[in-house]
């Protein structure tokens, strides 16, 4: 952590414990983590955002190999005839689309699960997210009509009139503070703003799994939750600012099976899937119906 965001985490820290009830004085271990705009999982224009080499003191190699290769949801701008990952020199303007990508298939592939086989790349893919169909009353999936004036100030429907470029996309930003008690339990508070105007998100957390029950390791090391548990949704303001607050059953910078990662996931099809932020099986993968936007790799502050 740099000098500067050491003095913003102690004046967090400060006024958290003059404001607070003499029961927050409780917390030993504080962390301020940085977030931003990603691509993917530990991507942002192609290239990771954080180097875990350092992990591997603690984490078994295949958390630290797959680690450094992961994508669990990625988006796309619009190139010439389809849908692209993002990198360095896709123009700010251009939109961003949705993707059916080589890499999310073989994230999906890696969990032991198979996309839906009558799904296809003609499936609402190439799509503005803006534009992007969302389940009905009915069924089937549609485009949500283009949100009125009249429609309540609370309502979380994008204004389909704009669409969300990549220099939009890439403005998210916000931090993490995580704290320990002395009791092993902890809380997290999440500070985001440049996220999509009334855009629906949820939390996740993404652990490493160095203590596997029975010490059985499965085909990936890794598990992932809903940040805190459910309710996990947050609603963007008009402005693209929001919070969230949680109390945690666990340390989030204890070092055995630690939280490597937290996200903010955007649902751009307004639809929530419960204790998964998608639902693979049933065609509705990373991509499709949405991404992890803002990314705060903890596992950097380990």
């Amino acid at each position: 952590m740099t000098t500067k965001m050491k003095t913003i985490a102690k004046a967090v820290i400060a006024s958290t414990l003059v404001l607070g009830s003499a029961a927050e004085a409780g917390f030993k271990n504080i962390e301020l983590v940085p977030g931003q705009a990603c691509h993917g999982g530990n991507y942002f224009n192609g290239a990771q955002l954080t180097d875990y080499a350092h992990t591997e003191e603690f984490l078994p190699p295949s958390v630290f190999q797959y680690w450094n290769n992961f994508s669990i949801s990625e988006v796309g701008a619009l190139g010439e005839f389809e849908a692209q990952e993002i990198t360095n020199s896709t123009p700010l303007n251009t939109p961003v689309v949705t993707i059916y990508s080589d890499s999310t298939k073989n994230f999906i592939s890696s969990l032991g699960l198979e996309i839906d086989p009558s799904l296809t790349p003609d499936d609402h893919f190439n799509v503005p997210i803006a534009e992007a169909h969302t389940m009905t009353s009915s069924g089937p999936r549609q485009q949500i009509p283009t949100a009125s004036k009249n429609i309540h100030k609370f309502n979380p429907v994008q204004n389909r009139l704009d669409p969300i470029t990549v220099a939009d996309w890439n403005k998210a930003k916000g931090h993490a503070l995580l704290k320990c008690k002395s009791n092993g339990n902890g809380a997290v508070r999440l500070n985001a703003s440049g996220l999509v105007p009334n855009g629906v998100y949820t939390a996740w957390q993404v652990f490493a799994v160095t203590n596997p029950p029975n010490g059985e390791e499965g085909p990936i090391p890794m598990t992932f939750s809903p940040m805190g548990g459910l309710d996990n949704t947050i609603v963007a303001d008009k402005h693209g600012r929001a919070t969230f607050k949680r109390d945690l059953t666990y340390c989030p910078l204890e070092r055995e099976n630690p939280l490597m990662y937290v996200s903010l996931f955007l649902h751009w099809d307004h639809v929530l899937y419960g204790t998964s932020p998608v639902m693979m099986d049933k065609g509705m993968i990373p991509g499709r119906i949405g991404s992890n936007h803002l990314c705060f790799p903890v596992g950097d502050h380990l």
